[in-house]
């Protein structure tokens, strides 16, 4: 009996046995499926999680990209704008609101700027073709009128044969123009004199090529002699026309300065009145001697830089400043700079003092005469600017403010150490760089 108990125990020890094994053979197979099925997920979880940062990276890519393309686009809006667009005859500004043409006449740059909407091609062939026909004037006036150098102008035929007959257009505006010139050499003492050529050509600055070492200012006697055959004097102004005493004349003191004149007169008037044009502003320039035309229709200040005349041609002591507002304005300026030689610590320049027939020396380096709607005679306000200038640069600041309060003109004096004055009229319009 006792063991029939001992071995059931046993098989039923045994059969426990089995059971545990088994039981943690089944519990070994649940923890290998569990951590196995936990493992799938830990994978798709790391491969979601992958798939979605390079979904992420893709769009920070096209955004990224996006924003490339845009800031390329407008990279090269922002260049075109900063440079407008050229024409085959001049160049359209970034703003579409001014076009600027150049060219060369009467020996010196010329340029054009017609202030307006450029916004069709039918505004832009309207700009081109009124600075066309800007420089189709300046043209006509040097070969036609107003140029000793020329074969075909009136003031040529006058110097050849000593007469000037009232017989067509150009020998009537040449008349005009010698009159008015007159005027300002007669008020100025002599200080401007339109018959010096003889005593330039003695100097011979403007047209000496060689070394500067090498010049030679002319000999006394040789002066005395060109002094013999100048001054105005030997001028007659009849009510017919006019005849010269052995005497030329060389309108190169006013001739840019009366081109100011027929621009803003004649051919701006016209062409606003011939092609409807009236929401325009025009400046012109002709190498020292600029035309502000401001009519108002746009309201922006228009700047003309002051020449260092120490400096470059880039070079300026600074600016006068006008309003779209101001009609016709004439600047003109005249300095040691322009046509000079060096030379043994000398400088020669082309502005001769008719009285002691040598290079002024006043103590100025430079002169600007503005001459507006308010000078003694608009009509002629660009020939008097420029003459003035000529004139004020030869008698020196003191004696020049009594010239310009005479015909109501303003000026900018630089002396010959850089310290500038300016006339009352300019402070306003002054702008002396920082």
């Amino acid at each position: 009996m006792a063991n029939n108990q001992s071995k059931n125990k046993k098989q039923k020890s045994n059969t426990q046995q089995k059971n545990g094994k088994k039981f943690d053979q089944k519990r070994s197979t649940q923890s290998k499926y569990d951590q196995k099925m936990k493992n799938r997920k830990n994978t798709e979880k790391r491969k979601n999680k992958e798939h979605k940062g390079i979904l992420i990276g893709i769009t920070f890519m096209l955004i990224g990209a996006f924003f490339l393309i845009t800031a390329s686009v407008l990279k090269k809006s922002s260049e075109k704008n900063r440079t407008g667009y050229n024409t085959p005859k001049g160049a359209v500004n970034a703003d579409r609101d001014e076009y600027t043409a150049y060219n060369f006449g009467m020996g010196t740059s010329l340029s054009v700027t017609v202030h307006g909407k450029m916004n069709s091609k039918t505004t832009v062939s309207l700009a081109e073709e009124e600075a066309g026909a800007i420089f189709d004037a300046v043209k006509y006036l040097d070969n036609e009128v107003i140029s000793w150098r020329y074969e075909g102008s009136a003031l040529y035929s006058l110097n050849s044969g000593g007469v000037l007959t009232l017989n067509g257009k150009s020998e009537e505006m040449l008349y005009e123009v010698i009159k008015k010139s007159l005027e300002i050499c007669r008020d100025s003492e002599g200080a401007l004199d339109i018959t010096i050529r003889p005593v330039l050509d003695a100097w011979a600055i403007e047209t000496y090529d060689q070394p500067w070492e090498d010049y030679i200012p002319p000999e006394e006697d040789v002066l005395l002699y060109a002094k013999k055959i100048t001054g105005t004097d030997k001028v007659a102004v009849r009510d017919d026309g006019i005849e010269l005493d052995g005497t030329v004349i060389d309108l190169g003191s006013v001739g840019k300065g009366y081109v100011l004149d027929y621009v803003a007169n004649k051919v701006l008037k016209e062409f606003s009145e011939t092609k409807g044009v009236k929401e325009r502003s025009v400046v012109f320039s002709a190498g020292g001697s600029v035309l502000v035309y401001g009519t108002g229709n746009m309201k922006r200040k228009y700047k003309i830089g002051i020449r260092d005349p120490e400096g470059s041609i880039a070079d300026t002591v600074g600016y006068l400043e006008f309003s779209s507002k101001c009609g016709k304005v004439c600047i003109s300026t005249s300095g040691n700079y322009e046509k000079y030689i060096e030379k043994d610590g000398v400088r020669y320049h082309h502005i001769i003092d008719p009285i002691t027939m040598k290079p002024a020396d006043s103590g100025l380096a430079s002169v600007t005469v503005v001459c507006d709607d308010n000078s003694i005679d608009p009509e002629y306000s660009g020939l008097i600017s420029d003459g003035l200038s000529t004139a004020c640069f030869v008698l020196g600041e003191e004696r020049a403010r009594k010239l310009l309060e005479k015909y109501n003109a303003e000026a900018v004096f630089i002396d010959e150490y850089g310290n500038i004055s300016v006339t009352d009229g300019l402070k306003d319009s002054f702008k002396k760089n920082e």
